[in-house]
């Protein structure tokens, strides 16, 4: 019985560091620098030799070239909420 107790306390302590880490990342405290899965799309734009997508569960444009491969992205503070985003020149806008 007490090693039953001791798995289930461990199992519940591995849970709350897990749940932890989720909230942290969540909360933007921590920015993924690379390319994401392209889901939730918002909008996609050509301009410039460019390719906007506009991810809106990432709360960011991802931009890549016109052989398909990332470039940079831009954040958005939208809150895993919709948005529609333009292209102007060189910059890159949302509402």
């Amino acid at each position: 019985m007490r090693r039953v107790i001791s798995y289930i306390s461990f199992a519940l302590f591995l849970f709350g560091i897990f749940s932890f880490l989720y909230i942290l990342l969540s909360l933007g405290w921590y920015e993924y620098k690379s390319e994401l899965p392209i889901t939730d799309i918002q909008g996609i734009v050509e301009k410039n030799e460019r390719i906007y997508i506009g991810l809106g569960f990432y709360n960011r444009i991802q931009v890549y070239d016109m052989d398909g491969s990332f470039l940079y992205f831009i954040k958005v503070n939208n809150h895993t909420k919709q948005f529609d985003f333009w292209c102007n020149g060189q910059k890159v806008g949302c509402f």
